[in-house]
C-alpha cells in the first residue's frame, strides 16, 4: 500500500491524484501512482516536486507495459485496468501469451519488484479493446 505518510498531489483542473510526495530531511521526493520515484536522487523543494508531477500527468498509465509472469519465458504486454493506493490491476494485451486477452493480474503498491516495466515508448493497447466490457468500470 502507498504510504499514508506520503502527500497526495492533486491536479487542480480535474482534482485527479497524479502522484505522491514523500517528505525527507532535504525536501520532497516525487512518486508516480505506482509508487515509483520519478526524479533523480536529490529531493526537490515542495513546489518544484508538485509541479513535476502535475506536468507529468497520467498519460503514462495508458501506455502498454511489460509484466514478468511465472508462466511465460518473456515479459508479456499488459495494460492498466485500475489503480488504487493499495494495488494496480493489469490485464494481458499480448496475443502470444498462452492465456486469453484480458487475463487479470494484481500487484501490490508501491510496485518495486521490478516485474512491471514500461513498454515501448508510445505503445498503447492493441488487442484489449476487442474484449467485451473493457473500460466500462
Amino acid at each position: 500500500m502507498i504510504s499514508t505518510e506520503w502527500i497526495s498531489v492533486i491536479r487542480p483542473d480535474d482534482r485527479e491524484v497524479v502522484g505522491y510526495l514523500e517528505m525527507v530531511d532535504d525536501g520532497f521526493v516525487p512518486y508516480d501512482l505506482l509508487g515509483r520515484q520519478v526524479y533523480g536522487e536529490t529531493p526537490l523543494p515542495y513546489q518544484e516536486a508538485e509541479e513535476l508531477l502535475i506536468e507529468r500527468g497520467l498519460s503514462y498509465l495508458a501506455s502498454r507495459w511489460k509484466l514478468e509472469v511465472e508462466d511465460a519465458d518473456e515479459p508479456i504486454d499488459v495494460v492498466i485496468k485500475e489503480i488504487s493506493p493499495e494495488r494496480v490491476i493489469l490485464i494481458s494485451d499480448d496475443y502470444q501469451y498462452g492465456k486469453a486477452i484480458g487475463t487479470p493480474f494484481s500487484l501490490e503498491l508501491p510496485e518495486n519488484s521490478g516485474r512491471l516495466q514500461p513498454g515501448a515508448p508510445g505503445a498503447t493497447a492493441r488487442f484489449i479493446n476487442a474484449v467485451p466490457g473493457y473500460g466500462k468500470g
